[in-house]
């Protein structure tokens, strides 16, 4: 158990303000105590999600009220080394994933406590690197194109982002789903989709989405980068939009959208979902769904993965190795 009880501290990537990557720094913090239902795991990896980045901006800001440091991420994988007196589906050295559950995630440690009923077991064929991409990406992926989208075989289906680290995952999660799938990605990334199982793909450097005649079932807009005119005039008439930006405007529309039009307009707020998780992680052994890994960073180098994460032009997901340096 790493000395668990003969340590007081750990390792923990905190923002210390709010700004550029320069605000985050790796501290020493209180290993948090056991909780009758939760689990406390040893972190072995986790991820930069751009809902870290920002997090550290200044985002959402108004809904933090404790005071900084406060660490960020969301995606954990590592093993369980306590657990609490109310747990049932888990023991000591189970290797397990989950999404933390509060803002601004605290993932990014080397200890997490987290509820039991959020947590799924890894099994042993997928290491963890791959298992710190699948939580807050692929539940986003999954639950935007099953929940918002309303996904059936046979529907037309626009990515718009479809190269990132939720795009990539969205992208397999609508072929395996049978949608006729258009990605939108960044030149760099058209082989990647095209291999991924694209129908169409289209580079936003040479693409016009304004000219484009096509209607679509559901539009999955992962960049965030849609105007609700654009949106609206590239679905069908009862076409449904979902967007990442979890934003007021993107609330109401979700709430006011019905009674304007058939269209439907929605922003994912992803939920914690062992469910979900363990129906990710049997796609990843059966071999049917690929985390892409693009950059793995030491845990010292947080502030150098969320500089790259800003700037990053590549496919899938930046991780953090949080064993020992």
């Amino acid at each position: 158990m790493d000395n668990l009880h003969q340590r007081e501290e750990m390792r923990c990537g905190q923002m210390v303000g709010y700004g550029g990557h320069d605000v985050i720094k790796v501290n020493q913090c209180a290993i948090p105590h056991t909780e009758p239902t939760h689990l406390l795991i040893k972190v072995r990896a986790s991820s930069i999600n751009p809902l870290d980045c920002k997090l550290r901006a200044g985002a959402f800001k108004s809904l933090m009220f404790d005071s900084l440091p406060r660490t960020l991420g969301f995606d954990i994988a590592g093993e369980v080394v306590s657990m609490g007196s109310l747990v049932k589906h888990f023991r000591i050295g189970d290797r397990v994933i989950a999404k933390s559950l509060a803002l601004p995630g605290g993932a990014h440690a080397e200890y997490v406590c987290i509820p039991e009923r959020v947590c799924a077991v890894l099994p042993d064929s997928i290491d963890y690197f791959t298992a710190a991409g699948l939580p807050l990406s692929g539940l986003t992926a999954l639950q935007g194109l099953r929940d918002h989208l309303h996904v059936k075989p046979g529907d037309r289906i626009l990515l718009v982002g479809a190269g990132g680290g939720v795009g990539h995952l969205a992208l397999q999660l609508a072929k395996i789903m049978r949608a006729r799938v258009t990605a939108v990605v960044s030149k760099k990334q058209i082989e990647w989709a095209t291999l991924l199982g694209a129908d169409q793909v289209l580079a936003y450097e040479s693409t016009s989405l304004d000219t484009m005649a096509e209607k679509f079932d559901g539009i999955f807009d992962i960049a965030g980068q849609l105007s609700r005119r654009l949106a609206s005039n590239l679905l069908k008439p009862n076409g449904r939009y979902v967007t990442t930006e979890v934003t007021v405007s993107n609330v109401l529309s979700d709430a006011f959208s019905h009674l304007f039009s058939a269209q439907r307009f929605s922003a994912v707020m992803v939920r914690s979902s062992r469910m979900d998780l363990d129906y990710l992680i049997n796609l990843v052994v059966h071999q049917q769904l690929r985390v892409q890994i693009e950059k793995v960073f030491k845990f010292n180098d947080l502030a150098k993965a969320h500089r790259y994460m800003e700037k990053k032009k590549g496919v899938g997901k930046v991780i953090i190795d949080i064993s020992k340096d």
